[in-house]
């Protein structure tokens, strides 16, 4: 194993904050020069702050349908990890189906914001809609897309108007390029500049969706 990888291993100790000084020092010197640590760290970014809501959720039973669609979506997480070559991903699985079971449980049972506002979409290819809609943690995100251009896997970003991106929702891809899921972001959405949707590595934009 190179040095690369053993630091590509302890990004979602990082992340999570489970380091020992020592090594969070080492990451953080070979972070700063590392794009691809880097990058991965944000891919982990939102899953302390989903994890935090688990505390202050008041979690009901949800409908057999919510808690198929949460189910089914935890299971499409754990799929592409468990495909993953990179072993490092495998040590974050446990907490990103964590994660993925607050967020759904979080989209369905919170406090009904307003109405949901449509984005409108500028991309030449892509059509659909998405959707952004107030709760008392942060953003519901709702995404109904066709024509997406293949890729390996997307990621869906919540934009705020300081510029900063906050991972909302990933996926694989589909034969047909479509795509309808939802997502969470603690994002205010008072604050929600646009949603935008990328490959993996999050350098590609392959649609804005723009709000207001």
């Amino acid at each position: 194993m190179t040095d690369h990888e053993t630091y590509r291993e302890l990004t979602a100790g990082f992340v999570l904050g489970v380091l020992d000084p020592m090594e969070r020092r080492d990451f953080e010197a070979h972070m700063a020069k590392c794009s691809e640590c880097r990058r991965d760290v944000a891919s982990f970014a939102p899953i302390p702050s989903l994890l935090s809501r688990a505390d202050h959720l008041a979690i009901e039973p949800l409908p057999r349908a919510v808690a198929d669609r949460a189910a089914a979506r935890a299971r499409a997480e754990w799929s592409a990890l468990a495909r993953s070559r990179r072993w490092w991903r495998l040590a974050a699985a446990a907490a990103a189906l964590i994660a993925v079971a607050v967020a759904a449980v979080a989209l369905f049972s919170g406090s009904a914001g307003p109405s949901a506002t449509v984005l409108a979409i500028e991309s030449p290819i892509v059509t659909g809609e998405v959707t952004i809609d107030a709760r008392t943690w942060g953003t519901a995100v709702h995404l109904e897309l066709e024509g997406l251009p293949q890729r390996d896997r997307y990621v869906a970003w919540v934009v705020d108007d300081g510029g900063n991106r906050q991972q909302a929702a990933t996926w694989g891809p589909t034969p047909t390029g479509a795509a309808r899921l939802d997502g969470a972001s603690s994002t205010p959405t008072d604050r929600v500049t646009a949603v935008v949707v990328t490959d993996a590595t999050g350098d590609e934009t392959l649609l804005t969706a723009i709000n207001g």
